[in-house]
């Protein structure tokens, strides 16, 4: 059986919206065991690869087919007879950046039935599984620095390292919020206990009124503070006292941290009470 030669690799760009740069392709580990797969299945070695070459940005290699193996014999036979006349290249460490693979290892070369389809090229990791490579897949980077708004020349370790601290981010937001959610609930508690034992509210009405202020939190607060008849309660005031109770003593024993701490806007609000406060600290 005469030797055929295969273009296993060029610069072209393939049906995945890439290409591979030649000289980019280091062929050094795969010519010391140059085997050949079809369809890059392992462990489907139907024989081996000679003089493998770069000659104008494309890369070929001879066929050489273990014609002793049944399957490797009958898949010769296609390949003398031009019913399979393709090939392509598996490779790993691939810098993948704006659409061009600049660097990378060759692992195998296999015979396929059409290249660039689904199963005509393959990527595979530094452990040498075989991972099938789709478009979405290879381009992923390439939309993720467009998501992020970062430079399309990001490395992957660079955009994972975003991604992480978006993560973590969104992690914090949803810690506050669910503390913010907690506190509300606990004074949305005082407030309607306290309008019960006004009788303003019907105590078989508190779940209602509960999830009211689950759905608007600032709605329900002043649709409560709307019920009471003559002086408006303070419904700030109202919560700061609960919460001066659960210190065990009233307001008028706070300390300046208390005010920080409970009341911050009325101290805020009140110049001189904030002396005073400073003052009992001298």
């Amino acid at each position: 059986m005469s030797k055929h030669t295969f273009l296993v690799s060029d610069e072209s760009v393939n049906s995945y919206g890439f290409k591979v740069l030649t000289n980019g392709i280091d062929t050094a580990r795969f010519e010391t065991n140059p085997i050949m797969l079809y369809m890059h299945e392992r462990p489907k070695i139907i024989g081996k690869w000679e003089n493998l070459r770069k000659e104008n940005n494309q890369l070929f290699a001879d066929a050489v087919f273990d014609v002793a193996d049944a399957t490797a014999s009958e898949i010769a036979g296609k390949v003398e007879r031009g019913f399979l006349k393709c090939a392509s290249i598996g490779i790993g460490k691939v810098d993948l950046r704006n659409d061009v693979v600049s660097s990378c290892e060759l692992f195998e070369i296999s015979i396929v039935d059409i290249g660039s389809n689904s199963n005509a090229l393959r990527l595979y990791t530094d452990t040498e599984t075989t991972i099938q490579l789709k478009l979405n897949e290879l381009t992923a980077s390439h939309n993720l620095t467009t998501i992020l708004g970062l430079a399309q020349d990001k490395s992957h370790t660079e955009i994972v390292a975003q991604v992480k601290s978006i993560l973590a981010e969104n992690k914090t937001y949803k810690s506050q919020l669910e503390t913010i959610r907690l506190e509300q609930k606990a004074e949305a508690e005082i407030m309607i206990d306290d309008a019960i034992d006004k009788r303003l509210i019907n105590p078989s009405f508190k779940q209602m009124h509960l999830k009211a202020f689950e759905t608007d939190y600032d709605k329900a607060r002043t649709e409560l503070a709307n019920l009471y008849p003559f002086k408006r309660v303070s419904l700030v005031d109202l919560v700061n006292n609960a919460n001066s109770e659960r210190l065990g003593k009233g307001k008028e024993s706070w300390s300046l941290e208390d005010y920080r701490k409970f009341a911050p806007k009325e101290l805020e609000a009140n110049p001189e009470l904030f002396q005073r406060l400073v003052a009992e600290l001298k």
